[in-house]
């Protein structure tokens, strides 16, 4: 597993920066211990044009606070977080990533 960065949602925004995916199988996304609203995973399958949820089992997958979260079969160039509300001070949320064997 290795790091492929940070998605940083800034004091008063409500969407993260987005982090390359880089051809990875599956990540792995850890959260800081507190957010203001409810956060989502958000891909990309066109290099940041277009953003959609990342779902499962027809849900919008959460990210819970100071809960690290593991996906596999991650299709798609870039992820970044949303807020559905400004987010009250910077959050930081680890990424990282690893290939099928």
């Amino acid at each position: 597993m290795r790091r492929l960065g940070a998605s940083v949602i800034a004091d008063t925004e409500s969407v993260g920066t987005p982090v390359s995916l880089a051809d990875m199988d599956s990540i792995t996304v850890i959260p800081p211990a507190a957010f203001t609203g409810v956060i989502t995973l958000e891909i990309s399958g066109d290099n940041t044009q277009n953003w959609v949820d990342v779902t499962s089992g027809g849900s919008t997958v959460l990210v819970v606070d100071g809960e690290s979260l593991t996906l596999t079969k991650i299709h798609g160039t870039h992820v970044r977080v949303g807020s559905n509300m400004a987010e009250a001070a910077e959050r930081i949320v680890q990424i990282f990533g690893s290939r099928g064997k």
